[in-house]
């Protein structure tokens, strides 16, 4: 086959680089060693537990750069929703239990006491209510939320949502005033986050 243009790697940016030149008219090859497109893009099921091998959220599907490409090929944005909060799970130690999927499901856990619930309640308001411009310069994550709480547990848990929203570890060592934005745009939005 003839090709004016080879894409190495079938994950998200070499499917829409891909896509978009090919809508240009380029003959493109995308080249994958893995057995499915789409890289480290996607989800699977071992016992009963629906894993991501990867980092593939879609928060406020509408925009951001895959609703981009998306307008630009001329193709439905893709649907999606928040996640059964039957089915998203935090392990604390050697507890597991059932988290939730948005904000206020965070406080019918059982890994968090009444009191930590209580102190949860005041970290989650402390998030949707802070004011960016009133976070110091050079302020981390870890220092927001150790001035925010000193409940250990919503510490900890604080620490393993930054990891998860982000893809990043240490997320303590993240700027505070970037995550917290994130979270306001994402914990919190009126549409769907998947």
């Amino acid at each position: 086959m003839k090709s004016d243009v080879v894409i190495i790697g079938g994950g998200m940016a070499g499917l829409a680089s891909g896509a978009l030149l090919a809508k240009q008219g380029r003959r493109v090859v995308v080249i994958e060693k893995g057995n499915q497109p789409g890289g480290r893009a996607y989800t699977y099921e071992e016992r009963g537990f629906t894993l991501n091998y990867g980092p593939h959220a879609m928060y406020t599907p509408g925009t951001g750069p895959l609703a981009d490409v998306m307008r630009r090929l001329g193709r439905p944005i893709p649907a999606c929703g928040y996640v059964d909060p039957m089915r998203a799970y935090w392990a604390d130690g050697d507890r597991l239990a059932p988290i939730g999927a948005k904000a206020h499901q965070v406080l019918t856990t059982k890994l968090f006491s009444i009191g930590e619930r209580m102190q949860m309640i005041k970290f989650m308001l402390a998030i949707r209510s802070a004011k960016l411009d009133a976070v110091a310069p050079g302020t981390t994550w870890r220092e927001w939320v150790e001035q925010q709480t000193g409940d250990r547990a919503v510490r900890r848990f604080a620490n393993a949502l930054a990891t998860v929203n982000s893809y990043t570890r240490p997320a303590g060592e993240l700027d505070a005033a970037w995550q917290i934005a994130h979270f306001q745009r994402t914990l919190f939005a009126k549409d769907a986050v998947g």
